[in-house]
Parts: structure tokens; sequence; C-alpha cells
């Protein structure tokens, strides 16, 4: 018990310090220097397209998924449904970062990458926590509770490796220009 409030004591200071850290970092980003040209903002509503149009694909799968194969007795409909939303927002920010038009035109991304990363470290401490405590699955269905935390770090997980290889990408294009 005692292990649990620490625990949950320095992940509320973690969460404190990251929070002072997004309020600074906002504060200093504010002058309008973050703007998106014309071709960024095509680019944004194309992911906005493409994220709309996954949701919805996703969401009529799992309807039949649900009625055909009786997947209530394994898995919670929130977490479905988290699921469905976490994959649209990858397919969003994925895409857009893919086009380089996730990021502001002067926007640092290695702020992004730090808070992205300690995100999912976070979210991964707490799924190693469940999966040795044995609450990953509750009576044999995989919980909201619990799997939204692995739903969380994965999808994070996959935009921390899209904005990796973009930089790669953008490195060497950089190396071959010069």
């Amino acid at each position: 018990m005692e292990s649990e409030i620490i625990t949950y004591a320095i992940a509320i200071i973690i969460a404190i310090f990251i929070i002072v850290i997004m309020i600074r970092s906002a504060k200093e980003n504010t002058a309008g220097e973050n703007q998106y040209d014309e071709m960024m903002l095509r680019n944004r509503l194309n992911g906005y397209k493409f994220a709309f149009v996954t949701a919805m694909a996703l969401m009529f799968i799992s309807m039949l998924l649900f009625d055909q194969l009786n997947l209530e007795k394994h898995i919670d409909l929130p977490l479905v449904m988290f699921i469905i939303i976490m994959a649209s927002a990858d397919v969003f920010v994925c895409y857009c970062i893919n086009k380089n038009a996730y990021f502001g035109i002067r926007e640092n991304t290695k702020s992004a990458i730090f808070f992205i990363t300690i995100i999912t470290v976070i979210n991964f401490i707490k799924i190693i926590g469940d999966l040795k405590n044995k609450k990953l699955i509750i009576d044999g269905k995989l919980t909201y509770s619990t799997g939204s935390d692995f739903v969380f770090a994965f999808g994070f997980l996959v935009i921390l490796l899209s904005i990796i290889i973009n930089k790669i990408k953008e490195k060497e294009v950089q190396d071959e220009e010069s």
C-alpha cells in the first residue's frame, strides 16, 4: 500500500513538473512565430480527412465485430472507442508529420520529442506495474482502466517514431544537398 502511495506521489510531482515546463514553452511560443503556410494548412486538412475516414471505418468494423463475435466478454466498449480515437489521432499526426505540416514553421521539435517520450515512458511504467500486479486483464476481460494505458503508450510511441523517422529523412536530405 505504501509503495502505491509513493508511486502516485512521484507521478503527481512529475506531472506538475511537466505542466510547468509546458506552460513555460507555451509562453515562449505565443509571439505568433508558429504559423503554418498554405501548403501546410492543406496537408493538415488532408490529415483531418484521413483521420475522420479512419475513425468512421474503425467504428463500423468494431460494431460488426462486437455484434458477430460477442466481444463484450473480452474487451470493454469504452476501450474500443478509445482505441478508435487514438488510431485516428495517430493517422492525423503521422500524416502531418510525414508532410511536414504538424509543427509550425519555426517550432522546435526537440521539446515535442521530450514531452512525448516522457508521456510514453510513464505509461509503459504503469503497464509494467499492472503486469506485475496481474491487473491488466480482470476476470478475463481487458478493461478501459488498464487497457487505456497500453493504447495511450502505444499511440504516443507511434507518434514518437514518426517524428524520429521524419527527422532522419530531413537530415539525409540536408546531407545530400550539401
